[in-house]
């Protein structure tokens, strides 16, 4: 089967630590997304999000600065291998750049994806870091 990488930036108000923490830590991740998360955070620790619509496993973590995992969801066809999810982030003064690389997407989903990543990631982290401002 074809695959695709998506890749894509947003700058966020938050540090990169905020974000870093936000989605490796299970209630902050199920904060903002809305949904139930359940993450280890270390190398090799298993990641459920999104009532279990999405999991993964950390290969990489390097505090503030860059996550990699393997990514699946529950309609990936079985027969393929997960993707692979690179999150980095940069310090741009008081903001962040995120930049995500996320490489063997099935071709058939990868319009979904494009999309998913800023409707129920992208946008709810930077209303997540808003409130978190507030506070």
């Amino acid at each position: 089967m074809k695959t695709v990488t998506i890749q894509q930036q947003v700058l966020f108000n938050g540090s990169p630590r905020e974000i870093y923490d936000a989605y490796l830590d299970s209630k902050r991740h199920a904060s903002f997304t809305g949904a139930k998360a359940k993450v280890a955070r270390r190398i090799g620790g298993r990641m459920t999000a999104w009532d279990g619509y999405l999991s993964g496993q950390f290969l990489i973590l390097k505090p503030n600065r860059q996550i990699v995992q393997t990514w699946r969801t529950i309609t990936w066809p079985k027969s393929e291998l997960d993707s692979l999810l690179d999150i980095r982030l940069e310090a741009r003064g008081k903001k962040t750049r995120l930049t995500m690389i996320h490489s063997g997407v099935p071709t058939s989903l990868a319009k979904g994806f494009r999309t998913g990543w800023h409707t129920s990631y992208w946008k709810p982290l930077a209303a997540y870091l808003k409130r978190a401002k507030k506070r």
